[in-house]
């Protein structure tokens, strides 16, 4: 009777190299095969659904400062008073936030400008938001504000680290878990029955003696 281990490898007379797999080595190969697909699909879902709330997020917070920011400047706008309009621009620009901001008046005529334009800014770097700015029904100027994703791709970069993490650690843990069931279950009563035969089959190659029935499954 012919008996293989678990793991082996075999070489043919013309010197060829072929690996042999044991029953732990397939099934441990089918079953990270699949949890590795089954995790990066439900990953990029994640991800992706995470970049959109956080993309919501981010357009819904744009809209509140740029109203804001709109309401606060109307009576400069009015006066002409452009060294109020810079001081709050510059103020606003200092943030991490807020990349640019700059106001114009009915005529098109830039009244403050902070920050580097999302005209000259690198692609994908910057949401802008378009803010009318009023003094009760009467429009008096327009307010730009850009607002820097760099915050959001590093959120969405942390967020891409922490699940790599928790997926390799499902996968470690799953493996381990699979590896000493199929140890237990599948492989040392199989060892032991092979054992026993090994030992219990005269010279003719029948059996001497009954197989101890260990368990009652398959």
């Amino acid at each position: 009777m012919a008996i293989s281990s678990d793991f082996s490898a075999t070489s043919s007379k013309t010197g060829s190299f072929r690996l042999k797999l044991g029953v732990r080595q397939k099934v441990m190969l089918v079953l990270l095969t699949v949890l590795l697909t089954a995790l990066s699909i439900s990953g990029w879902l994640a991800l992706r659904a995470e970049r959109e709330n956080i993309l919501d997020e981010t357009n819904l917070r744009g809209t509140d400062i740029s109203r804001y920011v709109a309401k606060s400047l109307s009576f400069s706008i009015v006066g002409y008073d452009y060294h109020t309009i810079q001081l709050m621009l510059d103020e606003i620009t200092s943030s991490k936030e807020i990349s640019y901001a700059a106001v114009t008046n009915m005529k098109g005529n830039i009244m403050g400008e902070s920050g580097i334009s999302y005209k000259e800014a690198p692609p994908d770097t910057m949401v802008v938001f378009h803010q009318k700015v009023f003094i009760e029904d009467d429009q008096v100027g327009n307010l730009e504000l850009g607002l820097s994703t760099a915050r959001t791709f590093e959120r969405l970069e942390n967020q891409k680290f922490s699940l790599l993490k928790r997926e390799a650690f499902i996968i470690l843990l799953i493996a381990f878990g699979e590896f000493l069931a199929l140890s237990y279950i599948i492989v040392r009563p199989v060892s032991q029955i092979t054992e026993y035969l090994r030992n219990n089959i005269d010279k003719n190659g029948h059996l001497v003696d009954t197989i101890p029935v260990i368990t009652s499954d398959e």
